[in-house]
């Protein structure tokens, strides 16, 4: 070791080690990884995140760790938006709102407890949406089919083994049509002789021909537009993601939060009384349960209690309403229940329980105007409430 006039240590390596690269000897130093590292580190949601990590403060050093927090961070990002998309593909464009900063959260959570669970989640996610992506083309292809064959059914809504049955019936349909068609041709030219087809002028014999060689014509192009194989194969592939989805720690997180806010928008809905909402929700959550998506049966039977028992308050107070308007007759009265009776099977309760919450409620009201025959219209009140209790009884 010597001293040089400029004052620095001059080290003089062994023989043996000069082989070495000046890369090997100064220390490397990766300027895009401390970029990133810095980045984030300025960037508010990732502190938080990072916050939540209980070892992250004895690893504030360690660019690794760091590292792997990013992509977990990253991939939570993603994932929030992917839980948007699979809610709407699952649920509609209505319930997209609810995926706020309480899903973010429980994410988070997963995330930090178990990346793997949510690493697999997240790739499950992906892989569904991608297939009802490359499904929804097709799915509506079937329901216009569906639509011209009037066959019943809304593809949205139904489970996936009812939906194979569903393109089945598309498909079976379009066979018999195009039978028909063929037929119905075959007896139009035997239902003419050969002196009449050598009579017939060719313009005249193509026109008679033309309403079925059209018909022949669009039910090709239909079929064009159709592949069952197709079709079916995303609708099996999803059904075999979504088996894999569950169980896993970050659906049922998903499913969770879903429900809270289901819980909350019927509260709102029902405390201001708006019926269309809760209506279309009691649609949605009926969908959710036939497809075992998002909803089991208990927690679809907890909605639909919630909103009968508010379909029954409401035929009450109807009922109530309309028995105290100041002039009735039998028309209006009729008019009157009509109405209640299709609000209370419009928010899903059947026939039956809607006449009986009215019945009950006109019997509490015979006794009120019993009680007071001669007051105003009581007794006609009274002579046309006991008539229409005992059509409905």
């Amino acid at each position: 070791m010597s001293i040089s006039n400029r004052g620095k240590v001059e080290v003089t390596l062994p023989a043996e080690e000069t082989d070495l690269s000046a890369e090997e000897i100064v220390p490397h130093t990766n300027i895009a990884t401390a970029d990133a590292i810095k980045k984030r580190l300025n960037d508010k949601a990732f502190l938080g995140f990072l916050q939540k990590n209980p070892e992250a403060v004895d690893n504030s050093t360690d660019d690794e760790y760091l590292l792997q927090k990013i992509e977990v961070f990253e991939n939570i990002q993603r994932v929030k938006q992917q839980v948007k998309e699979f809610i709407t593909k699952e649920a509609g464009a209505n319930f997209t709102g609810v995926v706020d900063d309480s899903f973010m959260d429980s994410m988070e959570a997963v995330a930090i407890k178990d990346p793997v669970v949510f690493l697999e989640f997240s790739t499950n996610i992906s892989q569904y949406l991608e297939t009802a992506k490359k499904s929804k083309g097709l799915e509506i292809t079937y329901q216009k089919m569906a639509t011209i064959f009037k066959i019943e059914g809304d593809l949205d809504r139904l489970s996936d083994s009812a939906k194979i049955g569903f393109i089945n019936e598309v498909h079976a349909r379009l066979a018999v049509e195009s039978t028909a068609v063929q037929h119905d041709k075959k007896k139009l030219e035997d239902s003419h002789s050969g002196l009449y087809w050598f009579l017939r002028s060719k313009k005249k014999i193509a026109d008679d021909f033309k309403p079925f060689d059209d018909r022949i014509q669009a039910l090709k192009v239909l079929e064009g537009n159709l592949d069952q194989a197709a079709i079916t194969g995303f609708i099996e592939e999803a059904e075999r993601i979504k088996g894999e989805l569950k169980g896993n720690m970050a659906l049922e997180v998903v499913r969770v939060e879903f429900i809270k806010k289901a819980q909350a928008r019927i509260a709102e809905a029902i405390k201001s009384e708006n019926n269309s909402d809760l209506i279309k929700d009691q649609a949605v959550f009926g969908g959710l349960r036939e497809r075992a998506s998002i909803l089991d049966d208990d927690k679809f039977d907890d909605f639909a209690k919630n909103i009968d028992q508010y379909s029954k308050e409401q035929l009450f107070y109807s009922t109530e309403e309309m028995v105290d308007t100041k002039e009735v007759t039998l028309s209006t009265f009729e008019k009157g229940i009509q109405t209640m009776r299709k609000k209370g099977m419009d928010l899903g309760l059947n026939i039956a329980e809607c006449n009986g919450q009215i019945v009950a409620t006109l019997k509490d009201k015979i006794k009120e105007l019993k009680a007071k025959p001669n007051d105003g219209q009581n007794k006609i009140k009274l002579i046309l409430a006991k008539r229409i209790l005992t059509n409905l009884e």
